[in-house]
């Protein structure tokens, strides 16, 4: 994998009163630092979305490696999902194209889903492979449907897509780098039909940039993250190239005319009711309140949900609120966690992050250009891409609760962050004597049915947390009570 923004082209135990002593002293500096940072919401948002430098915050957690992929048969691990309602298996989604079963822990030796097996070909160059997966929230006792987003080769004889670039195929003979294709899947008491139902095929500029990340929302619709198209600065070779399937004066991220730097939302049925609307390949439904089912630019496509976005490699939904957050790439000098709305503008590529990018990107930015600053953001000082996230609701790890995890690829070793979900400070883990060490660069983060987190890496191996002194009888006597308030003052002040 490349560094999804750096673009090389161009781019003993303690006594239970001392746990809760402990305990408690964590969640109190935890409260204190909110507190500044709320206080400092009645500033703009860039006085307090960035963090320069990050440091080591006062929680402590205990890595343990729960499983490892042998990527040398499977590559590496893209992605890890949760079918509802389902405490004992993980599916882990691996770059050349297999899906594997963690069941209680265990790698299961046969994989759920080999695509090669199904007739499908996986584009692994760049940044390819099997990107995202997704369990509809429908499928229960192993039946039901789930979701798929892989980088495909590109033939000019093969699938028409429904999307491109204008500076492309079919409209000019600049072939894209490689499909990206959203598929339906069905499964039947944990047995997947080995047939599935192309949904959305997308023709692809670049190598890079992919995103791909798939989630289900509450509202029961399909949320898939792309990156801009690839190369970097939201072009390839420069913003005035006619061939890179980019658009020059505004860049992908801001043209509403193609999916690319954009969070789609869609409903997989394509008669879904009369709040929806029937997409033009007739695969899928749009609803009707997305930002451009009406109005926008001439052709903007109804499917985008919010735009602005460089490489949203990992999104993810925060399950006690519903909130969308997604980790968005930098390009050379700022990484961000942003909140996304509907109908959102995230600024790329005339901004990136809080900075004004326009220089960069060799292009002007349009008079009364605005854009929604991200909640959290870190200069270049830190990592070089950052790999989201989810928001955890677990047990073992009670000071975490309502936090945002996530990371930073690293060039070697990724670096572990958290943050408030409602914005502020980053900062990064300390780790408690006997945690396994960070193993490789970091490539996501990700949650079972039971809000505990689980970190994959580039050797392949899969990470968790153990509970930490303090974190099991003590919870509902002392620290959910503490909790509680913390999260009721957050939502008062930010």
């Amino acid at each position: 994998m490349q560094a999804l923004g750096r673009d090389f082209k161009g781019g003993v135990a303690s006594s239970k009163s001392g746990q809760f002593a402990c305990g408690a002293r964590i969640l109190a500096m935890k409260i204190v630092v909110r507190a500044a940072f709320a206080a400092a919401s009645l500033l703009p948002s860039a006085a307090f979305a960035l963090t320069d430098p990050i440091t080591t915050g006062p929680v402590s957690v205990t890595l343990q490696n729960v499983a490892t992929v042998n990527t040398g048969t499977y590559g590496t691990p893209q992605d890890i999902a949760a079918a509802p309602n389902d405490p004992s298996n993980l599916f882990v989604s691996t770059r050349n194209g297999d899906i594997l079963d963690l069941k209680n822990g265990v790698l299961q030796s046969t994989p759920y889903l080999n695509m090669a097996a199904a007739g499908v070909n996986i584009y692994t160059g760049g940044e390819g492979g099997l990107l995202g997966l997704a369990f509809s929230p429908s499928f229960s006792g192993g039946s039901g449907h789930f979701y798929t987003v892989e980088a495909e080769p590109f033939s000019t004889t093969g699938p028409a897509a429904d999307f491109s670039s204008p500076e492309m195929f079919p409209t000019t003979s600049v072939n894209p780098n490689n499909q990206l294709v959203l598929r339906e899947w069905t499964a039947a008491s944990g047995t997947v039909d080995a047939s599935s139902r192309v949904m959305m095929r997308i023709d692809h500029p670049e190598s890079n940039h992919q995103g791909g990340s798939l989630r289900f929302g509450p509202d029961g619709n399909l949320y898939m993250g792309l990156g801009d198209g690839g190369g970097g600065n939201d072009f390839n070779g420069s913003a005035s190239s006619t061939t890179d399937g980019h658009n020059n004066a505004i860049g992908n991220g801001q043209d509403t005319t193609v999916p690319f730097g954009k969070i789609l939302r869609i409903n997989p049925n394509p008669a879904a009711g009369s709040q929806f609307l029937t997409s033009a390949n007739g695969q899928y439904s749009i609803p009707k309140n997305n930002p451009f089912v009406t109005g926008g630019a001439t052709g903007s496509l109804k499917e985008i949900y919010a735009y602005g976005l460089r490489n949203p490699y990992r999104i993810a939904f925060d399950s006690a609120t519903g909130k969308l957050l997604a980790a968005d790439v930098g390009q050379g000098n700022r990484e961000e966690v942003d909140v996304i709305a509907n109908g959102g503008n995230y600024g790329w590529p005339f901004r990136e992050g809080t900075r004004d990018n326009s220089g960069d990107a060799q292009r002007t930015t349009p008079t009364g250009f605005a854009s929604t600053d991200p909640i959290g953001e870190y200069t270049h000082a830190d990592g070089i891409a950052i790999i989201g996230g989810m928001v955890y609701h677990g047990t073992q790890n009670p000071a975490l609760d309502g936090d945002y995890l996530f990371g930073d690829l690293g060039s070697s070793k990724g670096r572990l962050f958290y943050m408030s979900a409602n914005g502020g400070l980053i900062q990064e883990f300390n780790y408690s004597a006997g945690s396994a060490p960070v193993p490789g660069s970091l490539y996501g983060v990700s949650t079972d049915n039971a809000g505990e987190a689980y970190y994959f890496f580039s050797n392949g191996s899969i990470l968790s947390t153990v509970p930490e002194p303090g974190g099991g009888a003590l919870l509902l006597g002392g620290i959910l009570p503490i909790l509680a308030r913390r999260r009721n003052f957050e939502r008062q002040t930010l």
